[in-house]
């Protein structure tokens, strides 16, 4: 069920995907880890509600009117009905990833229904509209409707909308080596520093609030004498989750970087948002950036100062 905890049921920590996560490609971190996996949405993982709008409004444009909702709804209802043994990705409802796995089905009835334009229109509309990268791989890693056999990560969550909590990856990053004073030549701006984790770059922990419970305990870890050698950067689209979960624990400790994600100027609200977190250090990720960032009076309305970390 989307928005509810899921949780791998494993008792032993998965090893293997926290030792990928050790040694990231990202540029601006030496780690990642991942204590929840999967999000409820967000600009660049649009809710179903929100595509049904987006084809409505592209099949308008072509002149004509069709109700997506009602003919997803029975593609998703035969799908699921002919799955021998529905796993806890397979769900019989209308979500953003059944939508993403039915969409060339979906294109192909419009088709034949309305014609090769209107297809084709669906098709793009749907596939434009997706541009979460920790989305993406989960589309293309957990469960699909359409291919219900094929093999799953066991790292992932069942599907990107079922927010998946994973025990003791916090933990064992914490006691990953101390980085400071050492060198790394292909990212040489890391030199000297601290091990840089990024907290939830596939995922948003802090996307419901049913998650505060279990975020408590994990803090315990980043908290730790092991923990505080490193500066973990805490990245969320929900900054007024972040700023309710700083206060139920009395404020961030020093080694976290409470971080927002700002794509345009319809997201500018967030760093509002950001400043009342109880942190001592903030910073901003700023991609994908759809439009020019603000300058002047704008820029100093949401406080942009450069105290605050900027990631491009």
């Amino acid at each position: 069920m989307v928005g509810a905890i899921h949780s791998p049921g494993r008792r032993t920590v998965d090893r293997k995907y926290i030792q990928y996560m050790k040694y990231t490609s990202i540029q601006w971190s030496h780690s990642t880890i991942n204590p929840v996996m999967g999000c409820l949405g967000c600009e660049l993982f649009p809710t179903p509600e929100q595509l049904f709008r987006f084809l409505e409004r592209a099949f308008g444009q072509l002149g004509q009117k069709i109700d997506s909702r009602k003919l997803f709804k029975k593609l998703i209802a035969a799908y699921y009905a002919k799955i021998r043994n529905p796993g806890p990705g397979h769900l019989n409802e209308i979500t953003t990833t059944n939508i993403w796995h039915l969409r060339e089905v979906f294109a192909e009835q419009i088709a034949r229904e309305h014609g090769k334009e209107a297809g084709r229109v669906a098709f793009e509309t749907i596939k434009e509209r997706m541009k979460c990268y920790a989305a993406t791989l989960h589309l293309n890693r957990a469960a699909n409707i359409v291919s219900p056999d094929r093999g799953l990560n066991s790292g992932y969550a069942p599907t990107f909308e079922q927010f998946t909590v994973f025990k003791r990856r916090v933990e064992v990053a914490s006691k990953w080596s101390d980085l400071v004073g050492t060198t790394d030549s292909n990212r040489p701006w890391l030199n000297l520093l601290p091990r840089l984790i990024f907290l939830s770059d596939m995922g948003d922990a802090l996307c419901s609030k049913k998650l505060f419970p279990f975020l408590e305990g994990e803090m315990s870890h980043i908290t730790s004498e092991q923990g505080r050698r490193h500066l973990w950067l805490w990245l969320t689209k929900r900054p007024q989750n972040m700023k309710a979960f700083a206060d139920r624990i009395g404020g961030f400790p020093d080694n976290v970087v409470a971080m927002t994600t700002v794509t345009s100027r319809k997201t500018l609200h967030r760093v509002d948002k950001l400043r009342q977190v109880k942190a001592a250090c903030r910073g901003l990720s700023i991609e994908p950036l759809w439009e020019n960032s603000p300058r002047g009076a704008e820029s100093r309305r949401h406080r942009l100062c450069n105290r605050w970390w900027r990631i491009r």
